[in-house]
């Protein structure tokens, strides 16, 4: 889970640099343990876009 999320974070970075350091290491960012956990909105609202721009591509 912690993987899926790392792609919208980093997505978001590169459309809103403000929180970007140049050394994320190890723990900077935690571990998404639990389908309850808030950031999965992120992960879900990125696969989704995805999702409805390769649809409206095609």
């Amino acid at each position: 889970m912690t993987f899926n999320f790392l792609t919208g974070f980093n997505a978001w970075l590169l459309l809103n640099p403000s929180r970007l350091s140049y050394d994320w290491t190890g723990g900077s960012i935690s571990l998404v343990e639990s389908l309850c956990d808030v950031r999965n909105i992120c992960t879900f609202g990125f696969y989704t876009s995805i999702a409805v721009l390769i649809w409206k591509c095609l």
